[in-house]
């Protein structure tokens, strides 16, 4: 009975582990057939994290499916304390918060709940970011890159993020990959929980001007929202 306790947790880690570094290894082996996308390397970081962001629009991801698609919110907060095994680069906490199935529905993540690590593998690039879970190593992490924002200069009012390079082909350009963990995400974030006109067209023209479609862009209910619970600055 202790060989099996034992056993079947390596048995079962060995294979989340196999599967990530195949879907990676998948992915990386692609042909180049999307848009090369560069990234916001210009951002700065310190204005990025100091207020909530509320999702606008996004794509479904494994963790995230449209059914949760409702008072969406990011915020990102400069907590010296927080650390990740084996890195010691820079880490911000990552407080996510939605609501299920309707508007101020039951939480999908509270600020007592799952706090998630975003770490920054290069010093000289904060538009670059790695997200997962606190205690993992950056290997059993997504890609979150900041591929645009507006408007120049602080603060900023509008921001996209994709999680990483897309390889994913529809007929009016590309994505990342949908349903998935890794690889996978699209995200048009607003200051405001109403974003304006000109931010939403100015934002979805930076995607399509990086060659991504916007056909698996799913809009997110912001309106009447209380965001209890969530984390909000």
């Amino acid at each position: 009975m202790l060989l099996a306790q034992i056993t079947i947790p390596l048995i079962f880690g060995f294979f989340i582990l196999t599967k990530h570094i195949l879907d990676n290894v998948l992915i990386s082996d692609k042909p180049p057939i999307c848009k090369h996308v560069e990234t916001s390397q210009d951002i700065n970081q310190e204005a990025f994290t100091n207020h909530t962001w509320y999702s606008q629009y996004q794509q479904e991801v494994m963790y995230q499916n449209r059914s949760s698609f409702y008072c969406v919110t990011a915020t990102y907060n400069l907590e010296p304390e927080r650390k990740v095994p084996f890195f010691n680069g820079n880490v911000i906490s990552v407080y996510n918060y939605g609501n299920f199935h309707r508007v101020n529905g039951k939480p999908v993540n509270t600020k007592n709940q799952t706090i998630l690590c975003a770490r920054q593998p290069n010093n000289d690039d904060p538009s670059k970011l790695l997200v997962g879970v606190c205690n993992l190593p950056n290997l059993f992490t997504g890609k979150y890159w900041i591929i645009g924002y507006g408007p120049k200069n602080p603060p900023y009012e509008w921001l996209v993020v994709s999680g990483g390079q897309p390889h994913n082909k529809y007929p009016d350009g590309c994505t990342t990959q949908i349903n998935k963990t890794n690889n996978a995400g699209l995200w048009i974030f607003s200051r405001t929980p109403s974003m304006n006109k000109t931010n939403l067209e100015n934002a979805k023209l930076l995607l399509k001007n990086k060659g991504y479609t916007l056909s698996q862009l799913i809009r997110v209910e912001q309106d009447k929202c209380n965001y209890k619970d969530a984390f909000i600055k």
